[in-house]
């Protein structure tokens, strides 16, 4: 991980030159920022805007824009979700929290658990006919996204949208 040696209250123009532990808050394309410690719930914040540069999740391990007990909404930290609350994604959540069915929950869905996507389910488990089932195994009919493996759809004849689940890396 890059890490930068800009200190507390010095121009920045994006995270990674701040020093470990601060943040770039204000910057922008032609915007130097200031290197600020992880602001509180209220406060100030900017998003990382050059995720295909750097790992987001990997950069905030060291620049974080907010406390861990808040995320930043592009411009204001705001408190993360408990248990219960309602969330958009996983990351309004608080730790080890996940966004299941809009609300936050300490894990995702188990096997026989309602579920509106696959993500609402934990892995390993798809979302079928609103509730979380098991993975197909192999040689089992399939369609995209339905198998422990993978599912092997063949191109013919056109339009083909049903394949067989076939083993990967002893899937099953």
């Amino acid at each position: 991980m890059i890490t930068g040696s800009v200190k507390d209250g010095g121009a920045c123009r994006w995270p990674p030159e701040c020093g470990d532990g601060l943040t770039c808050v204000g910057y922008g394309v032609g915007v130097d920022g200031t290197c600020k410690k992880p602001a509180k719930v209220g406060g100030a914040c900017t998003t990382q805007a050059f995720g295909g540069v750097f790992n987001e999740t990997a950069l905030s391990m060291h620049h974080a824009s907010c406390v861990a007990s808040a995320y930043c909404d592009g411009k204001t930290c705001v408190a993360r979700a408990a248990d219960g609350g309602a969330c958009v994604s996983s990351k309004t959540c608080g730790a080890g929290r996940s966004c299941v069915m809009a609300k936050c929950a300490k894990s995702r869905a188990p096997v026989g658990a309602s579920c509106a996507k696959a993500s609402d389910c934990a892995l390993g488990l798809m979302c079928d006919s609103s509730v979380c089932v098991e993975k197909k195994s192999a040689g089992a009919s399939c369609a995209k996204d339905q198998c422990k493996g993978w599912c092997d759809i063949p191109d013919r004849p056109p339009g083909q949208t049903v394949g067989t689940c076939t083993s990967s890396c002893g899937s099953g």
